[in-house]
C-alpha cells in the first residue's frame, strides 16, 4: 500500500501534460551531428560527453531548461548524419536512430517532407522556409554570370551534386528537369565539391539557400553565385519517434521559440560571426581551401573602367592642346 505525505502530495503531477512539462533532469538522448552553418557538435574532454553549438545547440539548450531534462547527445553512427531510406527498406543516420528508438528527438533542422515511413515525426510549428538552390561557380566572362536559370545549368553541361541523399528528387517534379535529374549525383564532401567548383568551373552542388549563402561567404566570395531560379523550396522542422510523449510539449515550445523571433536572432548572430571571421564553426583543415591569390581576371574589370575612364580625359586634354 502507497502512503502520501499530505504536505508533498501537491508537489505530484496532476495529469499527464504536468508530468511530460517538468521531466525533474531526467536524461534524454539526442540526436544531433555538425550541419554547418545551424549545427556544430563537439567533444568535451572535460566532462566526456558531446556538446551542441550553433543555433540547433541553442534549440536544443531551450528546450532542456523549459522541459528540465539532461541531454546526451548521441551522434549518428558512421557520420551518416540525417540518413535515408537504403534499398532494402532500413534506414541509416539520425532517422535510423529514432526508428529504433536509440534516440528521443533530432534537433538538426531538417526538411518537412515524406521520408518513405510512417515512423517519424514533426514538431510544430515550422521553424521557418528554405529554398533549395544551386550553387555555381563564376563564369570565366568578367562580371558575367552566364548561368542563372535551370535551363541554363542543364545546358552548360555542369556535373550536378548535393550533399543530402534526401534532395536527390529536387528535379522530381517538372519534365523539363529531367535531364537535370538524371545528372544530380550524391557527394557526402562537401569540400571536394566546392574545390572543383574553383578549379574546374564545371561543377554545382544542390543544397538549401542558407548552406549555399554560408558556403559562399566562406569559400567562394566573389567566385561562387547561386542561381536565381530554385527548383523547391520547403518549411523546416525538427523530428522525433511516431508516438513520441514529449511532442504536445515540444510543439508548445517551438511555437513560443519562433514566436520571439528566437531562430531569426540566432541565425543573424551566425551570419555575423561568419562576416568576421569569427565563428567557431571552421576547422583547421577549412581554411586552407578558403584562401585564394588574386588572377589578372580578378582585377581586369577594374582596369576597364580605368580605361574608359582616362579615355575621354585624354581626348579633352589633347583637345586643349590644340585650341
Amino acid at each position: 500500500m502507497w502512503v502520501v505525505d499530505p504536505e508533498t502530495l501537491q508537489e505530484l503531477p496532476k495529469n499527464y501534460a504536468d508530468r511530460i512539462s517538468d521531466l525533474h533532469g531526467h536524461t534524454l538522448q539526442i540526436s544531433m551531428f555538425t550541419d554547418r552553418p545551424t549545427a556544430v557538435v563537439e567533444y568535451d574532454n572535460l566532462t566526456d560527453m558531446w556538446i551542441g553549438k550553433g543555433r540547433d545547440g541553442q534549440v536544443l539548450n531551450i528546450i532542456a531548461k523549459y522541459m528540465n531534462f539532461t541531454p546526451v547527445i548521441v551522434p549518428p553512427e558512421n557520420n551518416e548524419r540525417i540518413g535515408y531510406k537504403k534499398r532494402n527498406g532500413n534506414f541509416t543516420g539520425a532517422m535510423a536512430d529514432l526508428i529504433n528508438r536509440r534516440t528521443d528527438i533530432a534537433v538538426n533542422e531538417i526538411y518537412l517532407k515524406y521520408y518513405g515511413t510512417e515512423e517519424i515525426e514533426f514538431t510544430m510549428p515550422a521553424i521557418r522556409h528554405q529554398e533549395i538552390v544551386v550553387l555555381v561557380p563564376k563564369s570565366v566572362q568578367i562580371h558575367v554570370w552566364d548561368i542563372d536559370t535551370l535551363q541554363q545549368l542543364d545546358e552548360a553541361g555542369f556535373s550536378v551534386f548535393t550533399m543530402n541523399p534526401n534532395l536527390m528528387d529536387t528535379f522530381n517534379e517538372s519534365d523539363s528537369m529531367e535531364h537535370l535529374r538524371v545528372k544530380l549525383a550524391y557527394e557526402s564532401d562537401v569540400l571536394s565539391v566546392i574545390s572543383q567548383m574553383k578549379k574546374y568551373k564545371n561543377t554545382s552542388l544542390v543544397c538549401s539557400r542558407r548552406k549555399a549563402t554560408w558556403l559562399m561567404k566562406r569559400y567562394g566570395e566573389g567566385i561562387l553565385h547561386i542561381l536565381n531560379e530554385a527548383p523547391r523550396a520547403y518549411f523546416m522542422s525538427y523530428m522525433v519517434p511516431k508516438g513520441s510523449p514529449y511532442l504536445e510539449r515540444l510543439h508548445v515550445l517551438f511555437g513560443r521559440i519562433t514566436q520571439a523571433g528566437l531562430v531569426d536572432k540566432w541565425d543573424e548572430d551566425t551570419k555575423y560571426e561568419t562576416k568576421l571571421g569569427t565563428d567557431p564553426e571552421v576547422d583547421a583543415s577549412d581554411v586552407e581551401i578558403a584562401q585564394k591569390s588574386l588572377k589578372l581576371s580578378d582585377v581586369a574589370g577594374n582596369f576597364m573602367l580605368l580605361t574608359v575612364g582616362l579615355v575621354p580625359c585624354v581626348a579633352v586634354f589633347l583637345a586643349e592642346l590644340c585650341v
